[in-house]
């Protein structure tokens, strides 16, 4: 019974933070150069 050890959700819940609207970006701006290219 590990109650004084915090929870694994915390610790990765502050990269997650940071870096899950910057993935999005990246993301949807990789899909929109691809849907362009398509397109074009």
């Amino acid at each position: 019974m590990n109650l004084h050890r915090p929870p694994p959700t915390s610790i990765s819940l502050n990269p997650g933070t940071f870096f899950t609207p910057l993935s999005s970006i990246t993301f949807l701006a990789f899909f929109a150069s691809c849907h362009r290219l398509a397109t074009a």
